[in-house]
């Protein structure tokens, strides 16, 4: 199995397509996951940096809807998929539907997000996220029961901060259980019960919460080894500020964004390395 690392674009929006290409590179991930840019020329410039570079692309679908309605959410859901697929990216993450929609309301984005992708054969993950429909571990269930081939993108760090835990308690388990054998993608972000990013996943202080973290992600990938599973993605994606943590007055980060996602990307390398040998 392979496992691709790829960078978010997110937080690095300052710099050129040029200088973000090379840096992406010489670091050593395998592609980018970004929101697709909607111009022609924008995207015929990014293919064009991520050709250069031999970078993979990952397109993110993130609809929020200038009225909060589900009408201008499901046309704009429509709208961004066709943009991110009409970039070849390797697979699509969609910040998928609202937490205050209606159950079948949420389930029409997602069936319309799964037909789209089918048709070129693009895996498309949703991701768990807070103000989606997989806000939360306790309400996603009616949705794996009525999708089985609902897909997930994991980012578990949502979950820690909407249910202020990490999850432990007995009645979560099965949703866990199978919340992670729905998994096809990581976002590799350490969330706690406070808050989706701790400042810095190496601070001694955080090592609970690291661990706990880490001892998911372990048995998605354990899991995608056994099905023989070709190709892997994670994207270590720890956020820039208000997700990083900023000082009083001066709004000076207390981590440096980058150093984090790649300290991320080389701990999971070198942890899931026996996978790919």
């Amino acid at each position: 199995m392979q496992i691709k690392f790829f960078c978010p674009h997110w937080g690095h929006e300052h710099l050129s397509k040029e200088i973000f290409a090379e840096k992406v590179s010489a670091a050593g991930y395998d592609g980018v996951e970004m929101v697709v840019a909607t111009d022609k020329k924008e995207k015929s410039a990014w293919k064009k940096q991520f050709n250069e570079h031999q970078l993979l692309f990952i397109g993110q679908v993130i609809a929020a809807g200038k009225d909060g309605g589900f009408e201008e959410h499901l046309k704009e859901t429509t709208y961004y998929l066709e943009n991110a697929m009409a970039m070849d990216p390797l697979k699509i993450n969609s910040f998928t539907g609202r937490d205050y929609f209606a159950f079948e309301q949420n389930m029409e984005i997602i069936q319309m997000n799964l037909t789209a992708a089918a048709t070129i054969d693009i895996p498309l993950v949703h991701e768990i996220h807070r103000g989606r429909f997989s806000f939360s571990a306790t309400t996603i269930k009616p949705y794996l029961d009525a999708c089985s081939t609902l897909r997930l993108n994991a980012d578990f760090s949502h979950w820690c901060c909407v249910s202020e835990s990490y999850l432990q308690e007995n009645e979560l388990s099965e949703v866990m259980k199978e919340t992670i054998s729905r998994s096809d993608h990581i976002h590799a972000r350490v969330g706690y019960p406070q808050g989706p990013q701790v400042n810095d996943p190496q601070a001694p202080e955080w090592k609970d919460a690291l661990n706990y973290h880490l001892t998911w992600w372990d048995e998605i990938v354990a899991l995608h080894h056994l099905k023989g599973t070709a190709v892997f993605t994670i994207t270590p994606e720890f956020g820039p500020a208000p997700y990083l943590n900023v000082l009083p007055y001066t709004q000076r980060p207390v981590a440096d964004q980058w150093e984090v996602n790649i300290w991320m990307m080389d701990l999971l390398r070198k942890r899931y390395s026996k996978y790919t040998q």
